[in-house]
């Protein structure tokens, strides 16, 4: 009888730790930074029974009640609230912020612990402002302690690298943070830019002259020779598909009467007898087999940058009837049925363009200037338009 009354009056004592420990966290719902208790409990104590049952498997344990084992502080997360204190924050996952009244003060942390000079707090309540002194502080006033990276000197932020202040933040000294009033920023040198470039052959074109033009508006030869055909695109911005629109189909009858027939294909050149990849390619097998020049010229001779064509132009004294077809020909209005070539009469394509990127960013030197990096990218071989196309790359530096 005195077991049962023992066990109930405990039962209910223990019930009442729990509810008070709930109700004062309802109390604190909307407390700031508030952690939570969680109740916990144990068995008060249990006595042995060595008389019955003795070598029984189970215990012969006699109960005497409950009570309270402990009070634990939650390390739940709260609810996050929207603010707009300039200087509110708060922490997502474990970590607490660190305060102290000390505005001198400094804190090491180490493996074995910690060391400070003076008394030291911890809070989850973010609701931080700053003093007239630059302090951040909480509404109690007291100090945020912080690792200090130094860049703050004379009322001015000297930037530095990113790797080097991630760098610095895996100190272990934490001191008072202070933000001055009026503050400057002080660029930081620029020393890496990161650009991601995509090259689609069939988006973003520009006219061939701002890539295979000098700034004399004279044609660069290197480049021309070694542009992929299947990076081009017409007038109407057209790419020109190589790898669909593979033979270019070539027929010419000189004075003689004889005809020649020949069938160029697109593909690699070191592989096959006609094939061409690049323009130079074709150049060579056009001059080769039909005495055929193809030439780069311009839309307008007096202009330093106008459209650029392509032509095919027979060098020679003796006139020659010439006729083209095929897919690639079609998109560059090359078709020709029984044309007479004469020597200075030419067949020119449309304009031609060729698939580009351009990107801007801004750069620093170490007195602060600001400098505009340009940078076009255009589109020089191109094997498959799936692929992952080279390309070669003009930059400019603007102030």
């Amino acid at each position: 009888m005195n077991d049962t009354l023992l066990n109930a009056y405990s039962g209910i004592k223990t019930h009442q730790f729990g509810i008070d420990s709930l109700s004062n966290n309802i109390a604190n719902v909307n407390t700031l930074g508030y952690r939570s208790n969680d109740p916990e409990f144990k068995t008060l104590f249990s006595s042995h029974l060595d008389a019955l049952n003795a070598k029984s498997v189970v215990a012969n344990d006699r109960n005497y009640g409950v009570t309270g084992s402990g009070n634990v502080l939650s390390n739940k997360d709260g609810e996050y609230m929207p603010s707009e204190g300039e200087f509110h924050m708060a922490y997502q996952g474990k970590g607490w912020f660190v305060i102290g009244p000390n505005k001198n003060g400094e804190m090491t942390i180490n493996k074995d612990g910690f060391s400070k000079k003076q008394d030291n707090f911890l809070t989850r309540a973010g609701n931080f402002a700053r003093d007239a002194d630059g302090y951040l502080v909480t509404p109690e006033g007291y100090y945020v302690y912080g690792i200090d990276l130094k860049k703050i000197k004379d009322g001015t932020l000297n930037s530095t690298a990113r790797d080097e202040d991630i760098e610095k933040l895996h100190g272990n000294t934490l001191s008072p943070l202070q933000i001055p009033q009026d503050l400057t920023y002080q660029p930081v040198l620029s020393t890496k830019v990161g650009i991601s470039v995509n090259l689609n052959p069939k988006d973003h074109l520009k006219g061939a002259q701002e890539f295979l033009l000098n700034d004399k508006g004279e044609v660069i030869k290197e480049r021309f020779l070694n542009q992929d055909i299947n990076a081009l695109a017409n007038d109407d911005n057209e790419p020109i598909d190589a790898i669909t629109n593979r033979k270019l189909n070539i027929s010419i009858q000189k004075e003689n009467g004889k005809k020649e027939d020949f069938v160029f294909t697109y593909g690699d050149a070191e592989k096959g007898e006609n094939q061409f990849k690049t323009l130079g390619d074709l150049q060579k097998l056009l001059k080769e087999k039909t005495g055929l020049d193809l030439n780069l010229i311009k839309s307008e001779k007096d202009a330093k940058k106008p459209p650029l064509l392509l032509e095919i132009a027979n060098p020679s004294e003796t006139p020659i009837t010439f006729s083209l077809s095929g897919g690639i020909a079609d998109k560059l209005g090359l078709n020709a049925n029984e044309m007479e070539l004469k020597k200075g009469i030419s067949r020119d394509s449309v304009a031609i363009k060729i698939p580009y990127y351009s990107t801007e960013v801004d750069i620093y030197d170490k007195a602060g200037d600001k400098y505009l990096l340009q940078s076009e990218y255009y589109m020089t071989n191109s094997n498959d338009p799936t692929s992952s196309p080279t390309s070669k790359r003009k930059t400019k530096l603007g102030k």
